[in-house]
C-alpha cells in the first residue's frame, strides 16, 4: 500500500466515523438504486485523480462515468467552483449534491451542464438541475487510470505498446479508433474497482443501506484483512511465547 493509498484508506475510516458525507453517499446510492434497471459496473467512494491532486466524493461507472461532489451542512463552499471545473474536465457527468443551506450559493457556482441535487434536512434528495452528458474521449479517461489500468486496457485491445512507460502506453491508446479506445478504457478503469463493488452490492442486497456499508466500497479491504490476519498471528505467537516463558519460570 502506497502513502497515497494509506491516506485514502485513513480518510475512508474517518468518513464513516464523522458520518455526514457517508450519510449523503447512502442517500445518493439508494436514490440511484431505486431506478437501476441494471447494476452499475463500479461504485467508487473517494476516487483520486489528476495525479492524486483531486478527489471525487463518489463515482459511478456504467456506460458513462458520473462524478458526485458532496457538500453537507458541515462543509464550506470555498473550493467548490475549482472542484467542479476540474471534475468536468474528466467525467462524463458531474452532479453537485448540496445541503439545503448551500443550495443557492452552489447554484451560483455551477456552470452549464453540471447537475444540482438538494440534500434535504430529512436526508431526502431533490433534483434541482439535471446534468448534461459530455462523454470524454479515451485520452481524457486515461488521465484517471493507473499504469496497471492502461496496460490492462491495451491487453484487452490486443495492442502491444512500445514500452511500459506511461507516455508510450498513452500513445498506443491514441492509436486506436476513438469509440473502441473509450470502450476499452472504461472497461479497464472499471476492473480496478470491480471487486469492491461486487462485495458492496452483495452485502447490501435486499436491504436498506447503512452508513457502515460505505466501508465495503474500499478497495483496501483485502489489504486490511491481510494486515489484521498478520496481527492476529503475531499476537497468538506472543501469547504462546509468554505461556512457554511462564512455564519455564515455574519449573525453575
Amino acid at each position: 500500500m502506497t502513502m497515497h493509498d494509506f491516506c485514502s484508506s485513513e480518510h475512508e475510516r474517518e468518513l464513516t466515523r464523522s458520518s455526514p458525507e457517508a450519510i449523503a453517499k447512502i442517500a445518493i446510492i439508494e436514490t440511484l438504486r431505486s431506478k437501476w434497471t441494471a447494476l452499475p459496473n463500479a461504485i467508487i467512494s473517494e476516487f483520486c485523480f489528476n495525479s492524486s491532486k483531486s478527489r471525487a466524493d463518489l463515482v459511478i461507472i456504467d456506460k458513462d462515468i458520473t462524478c458526485f461532489e458532496i457538500k453537507t451542512d458541515s462543509d464550506n463552499l470555498s473550493r467548490l467552483k475549482s472542484q467542479i471545473d476540474n471534475s468536468y474536465l474528466y467525467f462524463d457527468r458531474v452532479i453537485v449534491v448540496a445541503a439545503t443551506k448551500h443550495l443557492k450559493r452552489a447554484g451560483e457556482c455551477i456552470p452549464a451542464g453540471v447537475g444540482l441535487w438538494e440534500l434535504c434536512d430529512n436526508g431526502a434528495l431533490k433534483v434541482r438541475v439535471r446534468p448534461k452528458i459530455s462523454r470524454k474521449q479515451a485520452e481524457t479517461i486515461a488521465q484517471l487510470m493507473t499504469i496497471s489500468d492502461l496496460r490492462a486496457c491495451l491487453r484487452g485491445a490486443g495492442v502491444q505498446p512500445k514500452s511500459s512507460l506511461r507516455e508510450d502506453l498513452l500513445a498506443a491508446l491514441e492509436g486506436l479508433p476513438p469509440r473502441l479506445a473509450r470502450e476499452f478504457a472504461v472497461s479497464a478503469l472499471t476492473r480496478r474497482f470491480r471487486s469492491s463493488t461486487v462485495g458492496f452490492l452483495s452485502q447490501v442486497a435486499g436491504r436498506q443501506l447503512e452508513v457502515v456499508d460505505i466501508r465495503a466500497l474500499s478497495r483496501f479491504n483485502e489489504v486490511r484483512a491481510s494486515v489484521n490476519a498478520l496481527k492476529a498471528q503475531r499476537a497468538a505467537a506472543w501469547r504462546m511465547w509468554a505461556r512457554h516463558l511462564n512455564q519455564n519460570t515455574d519449573v525453575a
